[in-house]
């Protein structure tokens, strides 16, 4: 139907409502559009001692907490279509226990912070904190140097379009793509 006033007068068929009744619940709802709702409440009080703290070792996404079977575990879901387009064959859906995980790693963290093995901890924390800094900057470089690659690539293809002869510039070209394959695993 048409909004009133908006063309003929005449309809192709007999309207469902009159453009009065249009007209009062088009404001009705404009006047709701903009009211303030209530935060949904969490339905459930499971709590995930791992969420958001485990990887997929398959596909490397962050698993989910799911409960299944009356216990809490980690769940990845990822759709066949997107697996097989990475190469990864994994499985529909892929559960760790919590169960399974939470001790051991309760157990590990005691020893870790034990007052005995705290010195060593906060030693190993501060050399992890170092190694992440030289591999961030291992990291830059090879972004650099991999920019370099790219840039004498462009020029080498851009000198075989101006007639350099192409069994040079093929050579070239080998050199730099084996410069730079060297430089992608990190």
């Amino acid at each position: 139907m048409r909004a009133p006033g908006s063309g003929p007068t005449s309809c192709a068929h007999e309207p469902l409502v009159s453009p009065e009744q249009f007209v009062a619940v088009q404001e009705m709802l404009s006047r709701s559009a903009h009211l303030r709702t209530e935060p949904k409440r969490r339905t459930t009080a499971r709590r995930y001692v791992l969420s958001g703290l485990v990887t997929c070792g398959l596909c490397s996404r962050r698993m989910q907490g799911s409960w299944n079977h009356g216990a809490a575990h980690c769940r990845c879901t990822y759709a066949s279509e997107y697996a097989r387009g990475r190469g990864l064959d994994h499985p529909k859906a892929v559960y760790l226990k919590e169960s399974a995980v939470v001790p051991e790693l309760d157990r590990w963290l005691l020893r870790l912070f034990d007052p005995e093995n705290l010195d060593q901890t906060c030693e190993a924390l501060a050399v992890a904190d170092q190694t992440d800094t030289a591999r961030l900057a291992a990291v830059e470089a090879a972004r650099r140097q991999i920019a370099d690659c790219d840039s004498r690539l462009a020029k080498y293809r851009a000198a075989l379009d101006a007639g350099v002869e192409a069994a040079v510039v093929g050579r070239w070209i080998a050199e730099v793509r084996a410069e730079r394959g060297g430089l992608l695993p990190f």
